[in-house]
């Protein structure tokens, strides 16, 4: 009887396994399902939007142009539109025995577009023109421990959707342009 309830007892134990192992995954899936099923109604509604900049080696005072584009196939309102030109600073420090890593975006320029509404089938085309100021270091990455990136910042705001954000690298020089 002892022997009988011990392997009634690892019975019961390895279906618990089991179940949690099959309900672990099926949360897993229908996590998987709702990201596709929300793709889905966003490609419905509208395209990827593209980005495109005039050069990915800018010089300082020099002007940047973007440009972005996108079609809706329903209806929407863009609530703000929005491109920066933003200054990373990734440092990377010991104190003690403890190794930090700190990562500050600085804006160092931007320009946005407020609540456009668009029509089905429309293609929202928009033009900026960003700037690397004067006073702006240039990219710096050879050190192991200090780097200095930039990059523009895409921002489409969507009330009712997820939001459409995307970067692109650009490499700033170390000279001025002449102007």
């Amino acid at each position: 009887a002892l022997i009988m309830a011990g392997i009634l007892a690892s019975i019961h134990g390895a279906l618990l396994v089991l179940m949690c192992f099959v309900g672990m995954f099926g949360y897993v899936g229908a996590g998987i399902l709702a990201a596709q099923q929300w793709q889905g109604k966003i490609t419905r509604l509208m395209d990827f939007p593209t980005m495109l900049a005039s050069t990915d080696h800018a010089k300082l005072l020099e002007p940047i142009d973007v440009t972005y584009r996108q079609t809706f196939h329903e209806a929407t309102t863009i609530e703000t539109l929005k491109v920066q030109l933003v200054l990373r600073e990734w440092v990377r420090y010991t104190s003690g025995t403890d190794t930090h890593t700190d990562t500050r975006d600085i804006v160092m320029d931007e320009d946005w577009v407020d609540m456009t509404e668009v029509r089905a089938g429309e293609t929202v085309e928009h033009n900026f023109t960003l700037k690397v100021p004067d006073h702006a270091p240039p990219t710096w990455i050879l050190a192991d421990d200090n780097k200095l990136t930039w990059m523009i910042k895409l921002d489409v705001d969507l009330p009712g959707w997820l939001d459409y954000k995307d970067i692109y690298g650009v490499i700033v020089m170390p000279e001025v342009n002449n102007v």
